[in-house]
């Protein structure tokens, strides 16, 4: 049986944040004739990747607004939360979002996608008591799974009969649901799950456990609406200059000052 777990959250405006758009706006790509020059982008708080918090808002939307501004667009980026973020860009409230794993069952289906910025993996987590000792839910039996609201996971994995699914805002509370035994496992990727746990006593984070293999590796792109009007424009003009970056070497540059060591993912 689906479930989705509520619980209240702060929702304050910081640097890069907005609160949510009323139900009635309609973002610039989809109330302008022509291409707008400012185009408003949105992803969730998603360390180390992505923050408020990090220099220019971390490497991810520093990267993607670097090159937007490149191809001609002011990009304002905004920090909110994951479920608000991609229904907002499918009910034309902001035009795109900063980054989304790019080969996923539920995203496909209604975005395109520009040049890649980073790559990610996506791995399970249960408790170190757990009699769970592999990734291969086949081999599971009945268990609770604990993921994001509109999250990218395999249709293999949300049409498995034997997976309850327990729908959360955030990692936090997939943790914290996994620690009080709410949920026999959390998927998530394995970055941002370790950031998360640095907050945790360590007693509480040398509970948690990630299972072997990883699950897979996922390509994060900016993305767009298929039916977005101006879509094939801005594809266009980023493309052109994702890749003029590339050669200029100032994507790589993004990259390492932000601490990752990964050469640039795209370029032609």
């Amino acid at each position: 049986m689906k479930k989705i777990f509520l619980s209240l959250i702060l929702l304050t405006c910081v640097s890069f944040t907005i609160k949510a758009q009323d139900d009635g706006f309609v973002s610039k790509t989809w109330s302008s004739k022509e291409v707008p020059k400012k185009i408003s982008m949105c992803w969730h708080e998603g360390l180390p990747y992505a923050s408020a918090s990090l220099e220019n808002g971390g490497l991810v939307a520093e990267f993607v607004r670097t090159v937007m501004l490149e191809a001609g667009f002011t990009a304002k980026i905004l920090f909110i939360p994951w479920s608000r973020c991609r229904e907002g860009v499918r009910k034309k409230q902001y035009d795109m979002l900063f980054a989304m794993w790019n080969n996923v069952d539920q995203h496909v289906r209604d975005f395109d996608f520009l040049e890649a910025t980073n790559n990610e993996s996506v791995a399970l987590f249960t408790l170190k008591s757990s009699k769970i000792k592999t990734s291969d839910i086949k081999k599971m039996g009945k268990v609770s799974l604990g993921a994001h609201i509109h999250g990218g996971y395999d249709e293999s994995i949300l049409k498995n009969k034997s997976v309850d699914m327990v729908f959360v805002r955030n990692d936090r509370q997939k943790i914290n649901m996994l620690l009080a035994k709410r949920i026999d496992l959390f998927i998530s990727e394995p970055q941002r799950v370790e950031v998360i746990l640095k907050t945790f006593s360590e007693e509480r984070k040398s509970n948690i456990i990630q299972l072997e293999p990883l699950l897979r590796k996922e390509l994060s792109s900016p993305a767009i609406l298929k039916t977005n009007p101006h879509k094939k424009e801005i594809m266009k003009r980023y493309s052109a200059a994702y890749n003029k970056l590339c050669k200029s070497g100032k994507l790589k540059e993004i990259i390492q000052k932000h601490g990752f060591a990964f050469k640039p993912l795209a370029c032609k």
